[in-house]
Parts: structure tokens; C-alpha cells; sequence
């Protein structure tokens, strides 16, 4: 199966933290947070993770993102097509996947589904898509309704294969 056109993209290696909008670094952070949680087993993280979403978004809507971060989170793990890289929670760096996943969830959030379908092709196997853009568009609407609003971006016409150079502090 071919790659479909996912346009221009920043080159990852350019991009940092700082340079991303208070949503896109809630997305960055919350994955990083929740993988470390897969990576060291010590599911204190969640713990944590989950009160501080309560104390942002309240006892309703709280839980609801920490579910859609973890469905998100589950659904890489278990139907990656590739090793998926992310940096630690820390670190001011931006990696590839990282930058895909953010764009995955601002397709979702703005209702692009070729986009969020694109993007979700080219981080998992077909038998994840489905589960992975629901959870997405469940994020999506709950940190919209919380004004965490990702801003979209234009993408032009180059090929997909320059998502592939990526690093790992």
C-alpha cells in the first residue's frame, strides 16, 4: 500500500516545544507522560496524569481525555507498523512521530478525516485506523470544548517520505 500525500511537512529536527501552541504541547506532553507510563510500568504516572486532568478539566470531562490518551496510546502499541519514537516528557525536542501525532489530533479536531486517516495509516496497521480515529476525535472534541484548540495548517504537495528522517534524544 502506497503513502498517501501528506503535503509539506517542518522538518522535525527544527522544530521545537517552545515554538507550539499551549494545545499542541498538551497533546506532546500528555502521549509522552502516558508512554512513559507503558515504558517504566510504574503506572503512577496515570495516577498523576489523571488528577491533574481532573484539576484542569474538571470530574467529567477530566477522565474522558486521560481514556482518549490512553486509547490513543494503547491502539500505537499494539498496532504500530514501526517502533513509534518519543522523546521523554522533558525534553524541549520535537521528534517526527511526535509532530504526526499532533497533526493527527488537529485533523481529528477539525474534522479532516482524508488527513486523520492519512496520518493514522502511516503509524499503524489497517486493523488499528478505526479505533485510533475515534479516540482521536474523542480528544479532540474534549479539548476543544476546554479552548484547546489546535491550530491547522496548510500542507502542500511534497511527498509523505520526508516524515521518515527522525532522531531520538
Amino acid at each position: 500500500m502506497s503513502m498517501p500525500d501528506l503535503g509539506e511537512v517542518p522538518h522535525p529536527h527544527s522544530l521545537e516545544l517552545r515554538e507550539m501552541t499551549e494545545a499542541e504541547k498538551f497533546v506532546v506532553r500528555s502521549l509522552r507522560k502516558w508512554l512513559l507510563g507503558h515504558w517504566d510500568e510504574s503506572h503512577h504516572v496515570w495516577r498523576c496524569m489523571l488528577r491533574e486532568c481532573r484539576a484542569s478539566f474538571g470530574d467529567k470531562d477530566g477522565p474522558k481525555i486521560v481514556i482518549s490518551i490512553s486509547k490513543i496510546v494503547s491502539t500505537l502499541v499494539k498496532y504500530g507498523n514501526r517502533k513509534i519514537r518519543f522523546h521523554k516528557p522533558c525534553c524541549p525536542c520535537l521528534d517526527t512521530d511526535e509532530y504526526c501525532l499532533v497533526r493527527f489530533i488537529t485533523a481529528c479536531q477539525n474534522n479532516n478525516g482524508a488527513l486523520a486517516r492519512a496520518l493514522a495509516s502511516w503509524l499503524l496497521v489497517d486493523d488499528g485506523i478505526g479505533d485510533f480515529l475515534t479516540a482521536g476525535l474523542q480528544l479532540g472534541t474534549n479539548m476543544k470544548k476546554h479552548a484547546l484548540q489546535l491550530p491547522e495548517i496548510a500542507l502542500g504537495q511534497t511527498h509523505a517520505d520526508n516524515f521518515k528522517s527522525y532522531s531520538l534524544h
